[in-house]
């Protein structure tokens, strides 16, 4: 039994030990549900509670947190004057007593805030806005922009959906549309990658010139996943928003909108910041360490899915970062206007597929990590010969894998036939191979070294930077101007390292960009590429290290000095010799 009850008058009441009523509160709180809020992580839990006054008055019936479950200070903010707790040091512990005496056998409801695939009852499901694909009576509740993602039921005969997916390779070349819409069928494959422990690790990066409709194309691509009038997520969203949102759209594709660094040098440093951070996010499967109220750290939130970036200009950082990406390039004029009209019109049929696509997926979901981890293995080692970075090599895996199980998937399903599932699987890799040859080049343009040398060999031409002549034997007077650098000869430019390393890397800024590296790092590396002399000091027994300057007699009026050695030949080539 329990020791409360209601008086004639309705006041919560109780007992005392001589066996007098004694009252606690002029009204009672009824517990109608407990709400388990999933993430697919922690289970987060509120309350579902009504009250009801004395004489039988019904108040309203409101959702509570755990904590004001406990403080109880939702009664005066939800009820007013009507939520009197009588004078008495344990009047509150008693009321508080009473809704858990109450709620003892009341229900449990989960609500999923995430989207992707989850077990339910021992069977895969893929949670959505609208439910869930293999499993009844799931509630799914997202937020903000990612409450788009709503998928029908699957049809019947889902060939006409899959032929409207396949055509969307034809609104741009092959080059755009292709690695667009793997990366977008690869979220499906997010979960038994992950399972498999070989979780995809890049971002696709789609740069074009304003106008290009690079947001439009990957937008109708979006929605496979739902009904987007507009991009889940930009970048001017917040670090933490965009690590939530990457945390709970789970096996879907997250748009990230408009990456243009411009404006204030604050806004452009912060629109940097937040594609370095995302490209950390899913480059390196790692969410941002939180701290709770306690000071203690929570467990990390990494994203879930994949991400695609809109951009008008290249990936930000160094190479590191570059390679954390898979690059598409869109031109002035790639979009057929007609074709893209055209898909726009079916984009209904879109999400249809992918539910079908999901449908297709569920009785493989158990055999698919061993799968993925194998063919993973091989289609890397292929593409690692073309790739400068390995993360290039394995991006291409993935999308090639991606491609050929929708392929396989629309074969099954009597859309397409052998032939052309074949023919479809060649134009894949033949596109993804080149591309990842193209972005060979790019993260060569990115290496600290070559930047150096580019820009060193930039600022020397365009007089901002100057080298004097050797002259050991001249002593030179008046100090040089603000422009000067170093000396030269036939062979070498002898740079003092701190001024010319500032200059360079302050010209890059100007460019809201920067070596990435320190000064000893890029000495490091140029001399691993052969570009500086270096010297090498006895440090003990058997033992050397490497220094990145030689000392040199640039002035008769001057001790022989250290300098940074650099190869003229490194910055003109053959025609070293030159001393124009």
């Amino acid at each position: 039994g329990t020791p409360y009850h209601i008086s004639e008058a309705g006041h919560l009441c109780c007992t005392d030990n001589d066996g007098n009523e004694q009252r606690i509160a002029s009204f009672v709180v009824e517990p109608l549900k407990q709400i388990c809020r999933d993430d697919g992580q922690t289970c987060e839990n509120r309350f579902e509670v009504r009250g009801i006054a004395a004489g039988g008055e019904e108040l309203s019936t409101i959702v509570v947190s755990e904590a004001e479950l406990t403080n109880l200070r939702f009664c005066v903010q939800h009820w007013g004057f009507r939520a009197k707790i009588e004078v008495g040091a344990n009047n509150v512990f008693r009321l508080r007593d009473s809704i858990f005496e109450l709620g003892r056998n009341t229900s449990v409801e989960t609500i999923f805030t995430h989207s992707g695939w989850r077990k339910i009852d021992g069977n895969w499901a893929y949670l959505h806005g609208n439910g869930a694909i293999g499993a009844k009576g799931v509630r799914v509740e997202l937020s903000d922009t990612l409450r788009d993602c709503r998928l029908p039921k699957p049809p019947v005969s889902p060939q006409k959906a899959i032929l409207a997916c396949l055509k969307l390779r034809f609104v741009a070349p092959p080059r755009v549309m292709l690695p667009l819409l793997a990366t977008a069928l690869l979220a499906l494959l997010c979960e038994p990658a992950r399972r498999a422990g070989i979780e995809p690790e890049f971002v696709l990066w789609l740069s074009g010139r304003t106008g290009s409709r690079k947001t439009t194309l990957a937008l109708l691509v979006s929605q496979l996943f739902g009904n987007f009038s507009r991009p889940p997520a930009s970048f001017k969203d917040t670090m933490n928003a965009l690590g939530q949102k990457s945390f709970l759209y789970k096996d879907a594709l997250l748009l990230i909108d408009d990456f243009h660094p411009a404006g204030s040098a604050k806004e452009v440093q912060s629109m940097i910041n937040l594609a370095a951070y995302a490209l950390r996010l899913y480059g390196d499967r790692i969410g941002k360490g939180r701290l709770n109220a306690k000071i203690e750290l929570q467990e990390t939130r990494p994203p879930r899915g994949v991400a695609v970036i809109t951009a008008e200009d290249s990936p930000p950082g160094s190479e590191s970062s570059v390679a954390r990406t898979f690059v598409s390039t869109i031109g002035s004029d790639d979009v057929d206007l007609a074709k893209l009209t055209a898909a726009q019109n079916n984009q209904a049929l879109l999400a249809k597929c992918m539910a079908a696509y999901i449908k297709w997926l569920i009785p493989r979901m158990d055999t698919l990590p061993e799968e993925l981890a194998d063919n993973f293995q091989k289609l890397r080692s292929y593409y690692q010969q073309k790739a400068l970075h390995g993360r290039t090599g394995e991006a291409a895996a993935w999308l090639t894998i991606a491609w050929e199980k929708f392929l396989e998937f629309a074969q099954d399903s009597s859309a397409i036939d052998t032939a052309k599932a074949s023919q479809l699987g060649k134009i894949g890799r033949k596109t993804f191979a080149k591309l990842v040859e193209e972005q060979a080049q790019l993260v060569q343009a990115q290496q600290p070294a070559a930047i150096f040398l580019s820009v060193f060999a930039e600022m020397l031409s365009a007089g901002k930077m100057s080298v004097l002549n050797i002259a050991p034997n001249v002593q030179r007077l008046g100090a040089p101007d603000h422009t000067f650098v170093g000396y030269k000869d036939t062979e070498y430019f002898y740079l003092y390292p701190e001024t010319v390393f500032n200059k360079v890397n302050s010209f890059l800024q100007s460019r809201n960009q920067r070596i990435g590296i320190s000064p000893k790092a890029l000495w490091e590396r140029l001399a691993d590429e052969d570009h500086i002399a270096v010297e090498m000091e006895n440090i003990g027994t058997s033992r050397e290290r490497r220094l990145h300057t030689k000392k040199k007699k640039v002035d008769a009026g001057k001790d022989r000095v250290r300098l940074l050695w650099l190869k003229r030949a490194s910055i003109e080539g053959s025609d070293s010799g030159s001393d124009n």
